[in-house]
């Protein structure tokens, strides 16, 4: 955790500094641009920035974007045993999540910016599951909500016009809330269902991440 803070602080000072120098370069932070943006791993592969699908930002003029990240899972499969109980079962789930924020840089037109950025995040999930152990069958259904609010400070550079490398320190506060139920029917006994119910808040913070945002 504190190997990403210090490389934050290090890329910070090194904006201060170019900044003083009235360090110029055209860059495209100007309104109507959109931009892909990737994150960068420990092993320098490229995954999406702000949700696990797809993460974009547009902008409305060279201060001014809004940006989203939208993360989605879809997950199907079927199992079998022949042991001395017959087991089977099937699992069903589905997931999403989108979080939007309005980010506000600080000088445009410089090769290195700072930037802040505000917004919100929400999400569902939902599972059901389908087991049989001889004649004994077990069905679960399980759903999500979460929701919440996120801000951060950030610096990007720009190495080329339509490429940025940007760091920044997030940090959020969200609740979240869930609901399972346990459904069970044997030959000769009657149904019967256990319901367990969760929630709380969460607040998460002290994380760096590094990106790069492709624009166009």
């Amino acid at each position: 955790m504190r190997r990403p803070i210090l490389l934050f602080v290090a890329l910070t000072l090194v904006a201060s500094v170019a900044v003083a120098q009235e360090d110029e370069r055209p860059n495209s932070l100007a309104a109507g641009n959109w931009a892909l943006m990737f994150a960068i791993s420990q092993n320098f592969t490229l995954d999406p920035f702000q949700g696990g699908s797809l993460s974009m930002k547009r902008h409305f003029s060279d201060k001014a974007a809004l940006r989203a990240g939208i993360d989605f899972g879809v997950n199907s499969n079927e199992s079998s045993a022949a042991t001395t109980v017959e087991q089977s079962g099937t699992n069903d789930a589905y997931s999403f999540q989108l979080e939007g924020l309005y980010q506000r840089y600080t000088s445009p037109g410089r090769t290195i910016n700072f930037y802040w950025g505000a917004g919100a995040y929400g999400g569902y999930s939902d599972r059901t599951a389908e087991s049989r152990a001889d004649s004994t069958l077990y069905r679960d259904e399980a759903t999500s909500y979460s929701f919440g609010a996120s801000g951060l400070l950030g610096v990007e550079f720009f190495a080329a016009r339509s490429i940025g490398i940007h760091a920044e320190y997030q940090g959020s506060v969200g609740y979240s809330w869930s609901e399972s139920v346990r459904h069970a029917e044997r030959p000769g006994v009657p149904d019967s269902d256990l319901t367990r119910d969760g929630s709380g808040w969460s607040i998460g913070g002290g994380w760096v991440r590094f990106g790069l945002s492709a624009y166009f």
